[in-house]
């Protein structure tokens, strides 16, 4: 959910997930409407998650520990190809099957400088094992970190992390997947 050359168009959905038109991304977050995202958590086979750290110029959370990957849909694009193409696009990951945990679910927030965030999001799972290689455009790092590590991390300072990470992070943890 880096910056981009051009900008993106998303579907803009109802509350059931039906698309009601399009509009420019800017727009999209000006005026919170309603869209698809999607959340990639992926775990090493050692038992370590990946996360990234969102780059300096991103217009949300700059900076905060996130997720593995955190998606918007391209509009006409389905949550698992989505998925799929945001693990791709921000780590250099391929072929790595992923499992849908929950979703398509309301999430909300809102920012400092005014954007709105209003999603329908599924969450995803994967293993990997390999290399990562990041979008310095997307991310200013991603690593592997130990299971422990994280929650003691967000016991310290949960202001390190964007606020959809500590969301699925507790449902993770509520469900025991973590």
């Amino acid at each position: 959910m880096g910056t981009e050359d051009k900008e993106e168009t998303f579907d803009v959905v109802d509350e059931n997930n039906r698309i009601i038109g399009k509009e420019l991304r800017s727009v999209v977050h000006r005026k919170g409407l309603l869209h698809r995202t999607c959340h990639i958590i992926i775990f090493s086979h050692g038992g370590k998650v990946i996360l990234q750290k969102r780059s300096a110029d991103n217009l949300m959370c700059p900076l905060k520990w996130d997720l593995s990957a955190a998606e918007h849909l391209a509009q006409g694009e389905d949550y698992p190809s989505g998925a799929a193409r945001g693990i791709r696009e921000e780590l250099s990951i391929r072929g790595v099957s992923l499992e849908k945990l929950r979703g398509p679910r309301l999430q909300e927030f809102s920012y400092p400088n005014g954007m709105i965030d209003r999603e329908l999001t599924v969450l995803f799972r994967g293993s990997y094992g390999g290399e990562i290689r990041i979008d310095p455009n997307e991310l200013a790092e991603a690593r592997f970190f130990r299971i422990d590590d994280v929650k003691r991390m967000i016991k310290e300072n949960p202001d390190q992390f964007t606020p959809w990470f500590l969301n699925e992070w507790k449902w993770l943890e509520d469900n025991d997947l973590v």
